[in-house]
């Protein structure tokens, strides 16, 4: 089957989310798309679900023990057969609009290997907290690697030979975006849209996972940094993420709430806000 783009999604215990998630693939105005998902040892009826999808455009894998995200992802990649491959989670929504503008997008600025989007957070609940940092142009989105870069993954969209070339890190196993994007930045081009693509789930404060997230995030940049002989990159990514892990300790300790990430979300405008409520609104009616 020959099409322009693979969605791909990994799936794990995620039968709360995933119809919504799934409904809002399905139904894009971007049609020319084979949807690619892999069940990595779910056992909530998220298989369940999956069995009875009934659309052409959907191929299911399922692993019968979990391997994880990043190799749940690659072996994905062994399986498409589009230009261009997409990013989804089973607890994220893409928002109306968002395959057709990343593929026209991509179609027309040739140079570019990587193209994120705005990713706007919302709760349990479908409200709208906030949104991911994201910045559109190569040279900020990379003037800070010992940092991080700023593309939230959910709303990736690459060119295929791109992402088969730099896979995923399999041993990562909280931040395989940063640790791709890590080595991959000096000999790619990335860009970002402006506009809202992807409503991303944020539930609940588990401070412990959050610390987990960091300690892997620090690893993973140095592990892509010291092959590259630029000791001043290694020490400085040392150093931000050691004294960005304590900070966040403290807040965790002191105010022991989720009002510890929301401070890192940017601003959303009342028309974006009430844009992406009511379209979450309509496609839960669609899928009731």
């Amino acid at each position: 089957m020959s099409v322009s783009l693979s969605i791909i999604m990994s799936v794990k215990d995620n039968i709360d989310t995933l119809p919504l998630a799934v409904k809002s693939v399905l139904n894009q105005d971007f049609t020319d798309y084979e949807f690619l998902i892999v069940d990595d040892g779910s056992s909530d009826g998220s298989s369940v679900f999956l069995n009875e999808i009934n659309d052409d455009r959907v191929r299911i894998h399922r692993n019968d023990i979990s391997i994880g995200l990043a190799s749940s992802l690659n072996f994905l990649l062994t399986k498409v057969e589009g230009k261009y491959i997409a990013r989804m989670d089973g607890d994220d929504v893409s928002l109306q609009g968002r395959f057709r503008s990343q593929v026209e997008y991509l179609e027309n600025n040739i140079s570019v290997d990587l193209l994120a989007g705005k990713a706007i957070v919302i709760d349990e609940k479908n409200k709208v907290q906030g949104a991911l940092p994201c910045i559109q142009d190569h040279v900020n989105i990379t003037s800070k690697p010992w940092s991080s870069f700023p593309m939230p993954h959910p709303t990736w969209m690459a060119k295929a030979a791109w992402l088969k070339k730099y896979k995923y890190k399999e041993s990562s196993r909280r931040s395989e975006d940063q640790e791709l994007l890590a080595r991959a930045y000096a000999n790619s081009q990335f860009q970002a849209l402006s506009r809202p693509l992807l409503a991303y789930r944020k539930t609940g404060w588990n401070a412990s996972k959050e610390l987990s997230s960091r300690v892997s995030l620090l690893s993973d940049l140095l592990s892509a940094y010291i092959g590259t002989g630029s000791y001043l990159l290694v020490i400085k990514t040392f150093v931000v993420q050691i004294a960005k892990t304590f900070v966040f300790s403290l807040l965790a300790y002191l105010f022991r709430s989720e009002k510890v990430l929301s401070h890192r979300y940017a601003h959303v405008s009342s028309i974006e806000v009430d844009a992406v409520e009511l379209e979450l609104e309509q496609l839960m009616m669609e899928s009731s």
